[in-house]
C-alpha cells in the first residue's frame, strides 16, 4: 500500500517536473535523468491521486493532502488531479446538462470558461487543454489554455500531443 502524500512531497514533484523541463530544453540529459529517477521513486511510495468528494448530489475536489481544491458545485470532472498535473492549474468539471467548462483549483471552482463544451481534457505535463465540441455530429477539438482562452479554435479535426509546452 502506498505512503499518504504531504504537501512537501507535491511540492517537490512540481520543482522536479519543472527542472526536468528545464534540463532538457537545454539538453542536459544527464542531470534529466537524475532527477527523473528521483521523481519515479516518489511516484512509487505515495499515492498521488486527489480525490472526488460528493455532498448533497454535487461533487468537489480535495487535494490528497485534504485541501478542497473545488467546492462541491459540479456534477463531476472529466479527470482527477494527479502528479501529471501540475498544482493551481484548473481542472474541467461538467453541469448539469453534462457540458464542461474549465474551473479554478482556488477552493471556489470558478467557471473560466462558458459551459459549452462537450469534453475538457488536461494535456499532462502542459499548462493546455483539448477541447471538444459536437458540431453538425462530427467532434471538433481546439485547445485552451490554463487562463480558459481558446488558443487553437474548436474547429480542428485532430490535436496532436504537445511537448515542453509547444
Amino acid at each position: 500500500m502506498k505512503k499518504q502524500v504531504t504537501p512537501e512531497i507535491i511540492c517537490r514533484l512540481n520543482q522536479l517536473m519543472n527542472t526536468v523541463c528545464q534540463h532538457l530544453a537545454k539538453e542536459e540529459y544527464e542531470k534529466a535523468n537524475l532527477l527523473q529517477e528521483e521523481f519515479y521513486q516518489i511516484e512509487e511510495t505515495y499515492d498521488l491521486f486527489d480525490k472526488e468528494f460528493e455532498v448533497n448530489g454535487l461533487k468537489g475536489l480535495k487535494e490528497v493532502t485534504g485541501k478542497t481544491l473545488v467546492p462541491p458545485i459540479y456534477k463531476g470532472f472529466s479527470e482527477v488531479y494527479s502528479y501529471t498535473i501540475k498544482r493551481g492549474e484548473p481542472i474541467a468539471a461538467t453541469n448539469d446538462k453534462g457540458k464542461f467548462a474549465l474551473v479554478t483549483t482556488d477552493g471556489y471552482g470558478q467557471p473560466l470558461t462558458s459551459f459549452d463544451y462537450d469534453m475538457i481534457e488536461c494535456k499532462h505535463h502542459t499548462s493546455f487543454y483539448s477541447c471538444y465540441k459536437m458540431k453538425n455530429k462530427k467532434l471538433q477539438c481546439g485547445l485552451l489554455n490554463k487562463k480558459g482562452k481558446e488558443i487553437i479554435p474548436c474547429e480542428m479535426d485532430t490535436i496532436w500531443d504537445i511537448h515542453n509546452n509547444i
